[in-house]
């Protein structure tokens, strides 16, 4: 085998439909895993039965664990601890890899090096397909989120700099791999970036978290604060760029207002009143405006609760990007 070693961690929760050929991409790669690690986490349908089957066809390479705590940080932990490759793959049990994945990847590791991330091609049930690029620079891709910086199976990690840092924070329901990024870019790990689409993120129905959105927004925008804060410090927010960026922290609140008022207001008290003594925000051109829009759109949004209308079909779809 040329090149480090690798070992592949598939958390799976009731994917029974998608598993093996989840598996097969992995088996089907030009640099093969030194391991397949399937992480079951409660599944009730038959994603087990498939993966003892899977690990009997291939006793050498694929191995079966158990993680009884749910969620899928937990079971990427679990992984993390049992693996023997010094690089991880995790892949989640319904994307697939391209055969070129890792092998390609694994050309940008050097020892400074946490995260290789990568494009993911974006398959719908009817076979349509985009690619979802990433931002042309590593901090506005860890900043903005939404796959910008790629996607836990569309990256590739470094083994080391992820037990440095404590693994996946179980804690969170949400934001869960740019926490993880942004923890291993605070440490002084690089994120190197490739350009090619080798990931399939296959969309089906179901896919979508089971986390609320306002708590989802709350920890996007929690992360985001921080995010903010250190590109602050590092001096790597240019003043072409702090406007987009300030305007993003601040449509994120303002939807945070219409979906979880309680939360938004915890917020308020510490992150937002932090961010308002800033220069970035102080300068910002468009507050008042934004002030107003905010209040719009949550008199807007109560308007359509009491009238039972629908957020989506009425005032457009929430945004994916959280």
């Amino acid at each position: 085998m040329e090149g480090p070693p690798v070992s592949v961690v598939i958390p799976v929760y009731n994917l029974a439909a998608y598993l093996e050929d989840c598996v097969r991409s992995v088996l089907e790669q030009t640099h093969r895993a030194v391991e397949v690690l399937i992480v079951d986490n409660g599944s009730t349908d038959d994603s087990v039965k498939i993966a003892e089957r899977l690990a009997a066809q291939e006793p050498a390479t694929i191995k079966l664990l158990h993680q009884p705590k749910p969620g899928a940080p937990a079971a990427r932990n679990l992984g993390l601890g049992r693996a023997t490759g010094s690089w991880i793959q995790f892949l989640d049990g319904d994307d697939l890899l391209l055969p070129e994945k890792i092998a390609h990847q694994l050309t940008f590791v050097t020892d400074e090096v946490a995260v290789v991330a990568g494009p993911v091609l974006e398959r719908e049930e009817d076979g349509s397909e985009t690619v979802r690029p990433l931002d042309p620079t590593t901090h506005e891709g860890l900043f903005y989120g939404g796959g910008r910086l790629g996607f836990t199976s569309s990256n590739l990690w470094s083994k080391r700099a992820l037990e440095e840092i404590g693994g996946w924070n179980e804690a969170l329901r949400s934001s869960q791999e740019y926490d993880l990024m942004f923890r291993l870019y605070e440490r002084g790990y690089q994120i190197r970036r490739s350009s090619e689409p080798l990931t399939i993120r296959r969309v089906h129905a179901g896919q979508i978290s089971q986390t609320p959105y306002g708590p989802r927004l709350y920890n996007y925008l929690k992360l985001r604060h921080r995010i903010f804060n250190h590109l602050r410090d590092q001096g790597l927010i240019r003043p072409e760029s702090s406007h987009r960026f300030v305007a993003h922290y601040l449509s994120r609140y303002a939807k945070l207002r219409r979906f979880s008022p309680r939360l938004a207001a915890r917020f308020r008290k510490v992150q937002l009143k932090e961010a308002m003594s800033w220069p970035e925000f102080a300068n910002y051109p468009d507050l008042a405006k934004w002030r107003w829009q905010s209040d719009l759109q949550v008199v807007r949004g109560r308007i359509a609760d009491l009238l039972s209308l629908r957020w989506k079909r009425y005032f457009g779809p929430l945004d994916p990007e959280v």
